[in-house]
């Protein structure tokens, strides 16, 4: 957390809170951590809450996401609508996501709007250092790591196969960017990188957009409910080595499949230029294959959809040194086009380096 009301712990605002909700006059707030794994899209907290109800004592663990402040890594925040999401595919569907207790707008509680889910027990696949070079899947036995990815490929593709328009999806549709599909992505991420670039010009960004614009295929698949940010990061799993949860759905979309599967493809291929991948990972031609079986039909494009992956997550990364820049944990802006996932980026579709 990084402000005063929630840096350590929930002050007695967000107590007396949790009492409303819980229907109990005291509750004890313990156990206050932030996990290692939390990303800038969101502020997070763990923390238990333990009270007397009418069955006798009572705890619960909780996941507290709050709205973050200060510099952010996205232009507008959307809380209830990733509330929405987790509530809508928990009641309907078979995608493991984490239970959504309450949610609160008010900023008078923790100055801020936020979201209480019960915690899911498992673990996270590593960002930094990479779980490729330690860590619970970099440990485990080859037949593990594969049941592992084959497990997190059949549930991507199991959500691109829902019906979303009957689930009541359509409050994702940003008409404001553009017809529902890959043009609305488009269009989204233009509006993203004139955000981005207020603070001085990005050419290489500049340049993979303009490549991505003049290379998108038209129409761009069927559209379908997209997670937005598949990575193993995003992923607690079970003993089993099968998803317990998949969290992080700030990022949720309507598009085409291809743009979650490029996702998946870039991220992990940028992080295989520099280290070696599990033993028991199958290598792409194999996880497309085990995703179009599962999927039912073959994906269409899917190089321009890895390069379109590849800008959005270099226009992110741009933000994130930004971020860093203005906390002063950064001193050189032009890190914003000179990292590994813009290096990732300009060699897929052959840009020059930053000046």
């Amino acid at each position: 957390m990084t402000d005063s009301n929630t840096r350590d712990a929930p002050n007695r605002d967000f107590e007396s809170w949790l009492r409303d909700r819980l229907d109990t006059s005291a509750v004890e707030l313990t156990d206050f951590e932030t996990p290692s794994h939390g990303g800038m899209s969101h502020d997070t907290l763990l923390c238990d809450v333990c009270w007397t109800g009418a069955d006798g004592p009572r705890r619960l663990e909780l996941v507290v996401h709050v709205e973050p402040v200060g510099s952010k890594l996205f232009p507008h925040y959307d809380l209830a609508a990733q509330t929405r999401v987790m509530e809508i595919l928990r009641a309907k569907s078979s995608i493991p996501v984490p239970r959504v207790l309450w949610s609160e707008s008010d900023t008078a509680v923790l100055g801020r709007p936020f979201y209480v889910m019960e915690r899911v027990v498992g673990e996270v696949p590593s960002d930094n250092p990479s779980f490729l070079l330690g860590g619970f899947l970099h440990k485990a036995s080859p037949d593990e790591q594969a049941t592992a990815q084959r497990s997190l490929v059949e549930q991507i593709a199991a959500l691109h196969r829902l019906d979303w328009r009957n689930l009541g999806f359509q409050f994702l549709d940003r008409q404001q960017f553009g017809a529902q599909g890959l043009e609305q992505d488009l269009g989204y991420w233009r509006h993203y990188l004139d955000w981005v670039s207020e603070d001085g010009a990005l050419p290489v960004l500049e340049a993979a957009y303009e490549w991505c614009a003049k290379h998108a295929p038209s129409p761009g698949g069927p559209v379908v409910l997209n997670w937005g940010d598949a990575r193993y990061g995003n992923v607690i799993y079970g003993k089993d080595f099968r998803p317990a949860a998949i969290i992080d759905w700030e990022m949720a979309l309507l598009g085409p499949a291809e743009i979650d599967l490029g996702w998946f493809i870039f991220l992990h291929n940028t992080a295989l230029m520099w280290l070696e991948d599990l033993p028991g990972f199958v290598g792409q031609e194999d996880l497309v294959k085990q995703y179009t079986d599962e999927l039912g039909r073959e994906v269409q494009d899917l190089y321009f959809y890895e390069a379109w992956a590849g800008f959005r997550a270099a226009a992110i990364r741009a933000r994130m040194i930004h971020c860093d820049y203005r906390r002063g944990d950064c001193k050189d802006l032009r890190q914003q086009e000179r990292n590994p996932v813009a290096l990732s980026l300009r060699r897929l579709i052959d840009l020059p380096d930053a000046d």
